[in-house]
């Protein structure tokens, strides 16, 4: 929903106040609005005219119901404080973090898709319906009172959502219950342009250690390989020209272009699953600069479309499964210190003096590593003022395009730390390597049916259909 506002002059004065001078202007502009929108079908238009306290004399209501945008488009473009479901005066219990499934199109990840749908999607839709009750397998922990508080007066049942159901329902992206966990598969559906690119792709991805053990030289062709020689582009970093820029709908793709080389398993699986998949604009890549891109366009959308309410962007493996309740219950423990830290970093930590050994194949040891740690890529994740700063405005492209590891986990963590105006220490680590067991996510090395197993152990008697075989 796009809403052209003018005196735009008093409209940002609003949103430079605190939150809670302007909050009851913003649900004073809800009232007016979200009636309408409701009442009118997919593609509809309306001109509305009133007045109210910004003094607008006019607006002009564009309604896209099928996409539901942002409340107000132009608010969506202006630096928004974490949290919004408490500026509209409510506690979520949990924050509600988004995660981009890393897969790519092989039979293998095919079977690891199908085993995730049959798990992520329904554990608490599943649970709801049974009536709450019944234990889900905390390995110790008494998890009933998390998973009950979570699913309390939860009429919608969705605790975990796919990013379409979030951002096509409202009233799921303003509850402080639903939606806690949101997931959506990521792949790269870009042209990968010609045979001789084509080839140079494949040389790269299977030959990327020489970005941690080249020469500085070599380190810094690949470098300018990525960032320049690389046509079209697998890395995609903000306000690059040859990626979209800084408009949202040119980063992602509605099905694989013709020259991606998609099979048709994948073709065929979209076709009955493509609301769960985010398919980015690059060429399918491992190690060249697809998480960069994710996690971009992951930031855009936090930036966007703030009514979603996302205060965490991260990725995890295909093949890792997530015990719901184990992360549930230590964001709980962390809550406090993450209420005073809005630069956050998470997942199962290693530390520099421990990555830069031999035992770790020194993969932080060179000098393009500009961070203290790195997290392992089973799950990572960043608050999303942080994720705003490292890669979208709080630093020039120049400055983007000059942090580069050719290693996607370790990457994630040297862009975490590349603000230079952000001092290391206002970075608060939460780490999940040493808490007390079951950890919260398991490694499966790839094995449909380790994953199977696992959320089988994680929530017994859940999926019978799964489960049985």
């Amino acid at each position: 929903m796009a809403i052209l506002v003018q005196n735009k002059t008093k409209r940002r004065q609003c949103v430079s106040e605190t939150v809670s001078s302007c909050n009851w202007r913003l649900l004073v502009l809800l009232l007016l609005v979200i009636p309408v929108v409701n009442n009118l079908s997919s593609g509809a238009s309306l001109s509305v005219y009133f007045q109210n306290e910004f003094e607008v004399a006019a607006a002009a209501v564009a309604v896209n119901v099928s996409s539901l945008q942002a409340v107000v488009d132009d608010w969506g473009r202006e630096p928004f404080p974490r949290g919004h479901q408490q500026q509209l005066g409510q506690e979520p219990i949990v924050r509600r973090m988004l995660f981009g499934i890393f897969t790519y199109d092989s039979p293998n990840e095919h079977l690891l898709r199908q085993t995730n749908r049959a798990a992520l999607w329904r554990v608490f839709k599943n649970r709801a319906a049974r009536g709450g009750s019944g234990s889900l397998g905390g390995g110790g922990y008494d998890d009933e009172n998390i998973m009950d508080s979570l699913t309390a007066n939860n009429t919608n049942e969705n605790v975990v959502c796919t990013l379409s159901e979030l951002m096509q329902n409202e009233t799921l992206a303003r509850s402080t219950v639903s939606c806690r966990f949101v997931f959506t598969f990521v792949m790269g559906g870009g042209d990968a342009g010609n045979q001789a690119m084509r080839t140079k792709l494949t040389q790269k991805a299977n030959d990327f250690n020489a970005g941690r053990k080249g020469t500085e030289a070599k380190k810094k062709e690949e470098k300018d390989f990525i960032n320049f020689g690389m046509k079209p582009r697998t890395r995609c970093l903000y306000e690059d020209p040859e990626c979209g820029g800084i408009d949202l709908g040119k980063w992602v793709i509605p099905d694989p272009a013709d020259g991606s080389n998609a099979s048709e398993v994948w073709k065929s699986e979209l076709d009955r699953h493509r609301s769960d998949t985010t398919i980015l604009g690059v060429p399918e890549n491992h190690q060249l600069g697809k998480t960069d891109t994710w996690f971009t366009y992951a930031s855009m959308l936090t930036r966007w479309r703030p009514d979603l309410g996302i205060d965490f962007v991260g990725k995890m493996d295909g093949d890792n499964s997530m015990r719901f309740h184990t992360l549930a219950r230590f964001l709980i423990e962390k809550r406090d210190d993450i209420n005073a830290h809005p630069y956050v970093h998470g997942g199962w930590v290693v530390p520099r003096n421990q990555c830069q050994r031999p035992s770790w194949g020194r993969v932080c040891a060179g000098s393009e590593f500009i961070a203290p740690l790195f997290v392992t890529g089973a799950i990572s994740y960043l608050s999303t003022p942080l994720a705003q700063s490292v890669y979208l405005d709080g630093t020039t492209l120049e400055q983007k395009q000059d942090v580069w590891i050719g290693l996607e986990d370790v990457q994630v963590s040297n862009m975490a730390y590349s603000n230079p105006k952000i001092d290391p220490g206002e970075i608060l680590v939460l780490n999940h390597r040493g808490r007390p067991k079951p950890d919260i996510t398991e490694h499966c090395s790839n094995k449909p049916s380790c994953l199977r197993q696992k959320y089988c152990k994680a929530y017994p008697g859940l999926f019978p259909e799964l489960c049985e075989r």
